[in-house]
């Protein structure tokens, strides 16, 4: 309905994108990936909005890291609202395969105005991060607080 939905935007343009349809009942769920050619490297970038409902998350966390791995590793972000906080069960999932970016305080991410909750997330595999994930102190946007990380990407010729 034009409501809400995922976007990526990068000032490098898009080499592929692909919409991972994640199960469950209720409001359609997808993992959004586009690869991108930064420093002569194909760089996977996935966002995410996982269900609200525990069991259908885990299910979503399972189908999409399958997904993320089936293919070779190349180097991969994964990021966004996870509706999920650190240590349970669909995060465990996605940090058997890819590692989390820790945050710099403050961590609460949702909602906006007030934030007393940490569900929005980033993962990585084959780069690293400059530092320490950002909580940026913005309101206006959306319901949740952006995230900022700066990513180490090799140099390829």
């Amino acid at each position: 309905g034009g409501e809400y939905g995922q976007a990526i935007l990068s000032k490098n343009p898009p080499q592929v994108t692909k919409v991972h349809q994640l199960p469950g009942k209720g409001e359609p769920r997808i993992g959004f990936e586009t690869i991108v050619l930064i420093n002569h490297i194909n760089l996977s970038f996935t966002s995410v909005h996982l269900d609200l409902d525990a069991a259908q998350r885990l299910a979503q966390a399972e189908a999409l890291s399958k997904a993320l791995t089936a293919k070779p590793a190349a180097p991969l972000i994964l990021c966004g609202d996870f509706n999920d906080t650190p240590g349970s069960p669909p995060l465990k999932v996605f940090s058997e395969t890819l590692k989390a970016v820790a945050k710099k305080e403050p961590v609460l991410t949702c909602p906006a105005d007030k934030p007393d909750t940490e569900i929005d997330h980033v993962f990585l595999r084959g780069l690293e991060p400059a530092g320490s994930v950002t909580v940026l102190p913005e309101a206006v946007a959306s319901d949740h607080r952006p995230l900022l990380v700066e990513i180490k990407v090799p140099l390829r010729n």
